[in-house]
């Protein structure tokens, strides 16, 4: 028997309420309709809390590896500038010249032979005195090399004191054909019967008013100190 429409409605409607626990959709459910105008966005939140732990570590990257250098020297570069002059002969003389004056200055005796000096303060010593004397001056004892520079030296003599030590080995070994520091001499005047062998192991050798070389076994002796340059 066919219901009326207003009781189907009222049937309809109670079946959409649901007790509590049960699921069953209502067997008369209209088709569905079209979407809803999307509303207006709502306000911004509040900002969350800071601080958050801290992001994982950053990996580093694989270093690179530094080639080798591979570059070609390039041509030599053109010729630079011709430098100063050198000294001229006559410069030369001229610093010889000032080196004389000041050794003339400085000394007693002053003698020059081609580009060596001998110097003296015309004082007497012994033979150790004499190497102590030249060595803390930054020079050496007396040793004529020819017949010039033993003429010149022989000028140093004056009054009651006619000897003067020279630079030759006082050794008995070296047979006094060396200096102190153990060259061979180039040039000697040993007078008659020098050089004499000493009876004891040392022997100083002096240069005398004649211009003779001789041995002496006493080298306390005093005599001129001339040193060289």
């Amino acid at each position: 028997m066919a219901l009326s429409r207003p009781l189907t409605l009222g049937l309809c409607v109670l079946s959409l309420l649901v007790l509590p626990g049960q699921t069953k959709e209502c067997e008369c459910q209209g088709p569905r309709g079209l979407p809803g105008i999307p509303g207006i966005p709502g306000p911004r939140g509040p900002v969350g809390p800071s601080g958050g732990p801290p992001g994982p570590p950053e990996l580093s990257g694989v270093p690179c590896l530094v080639g080798r250098d591979e570059r070609v020297p390039g041509p030599p570069g053109p010729p630079g500038p011709p430098g100063p002059a050198g000294a001229t002969g006559i410069q030369l003389i001229d610093l010889f010249l000032v080196m004389y004056l000041l050794f003339a200055i400085n000394y007693d005796f002053t003698r020059r032979v081609d580009k060596k000096y001998f110097v003296s303060h015309k004082r007497p010593g012994s033979f150790d005195d004499a190497v102590q004397f030249c060595t803390k001056r930054g020079l050496v004892l007396a040793l004529p090399k020819n017949r010039e520079e033993n003429i010149a030296l022989t000028q140093v003599f004056e009054g009651a004191l006619k000897n003067a030590w020279l630079n030759v080995d006082n050794r008995k070994e070296g047979k006094f054909q060396v200096d102190l520091k153990g060259h061979p001499l180039t040039f000697s005047k040993w007078g008659d019967g020098e050089p004499k062998v000493p009876d004891g192991d040392r022997g100083c050798t002096m240069l005398t008013e004649s211009g003779a070389w001789q041995v002496t076994y006493d080298c306390s002796f005093n005599a001129y100190i001339v040193c060289e340059i």
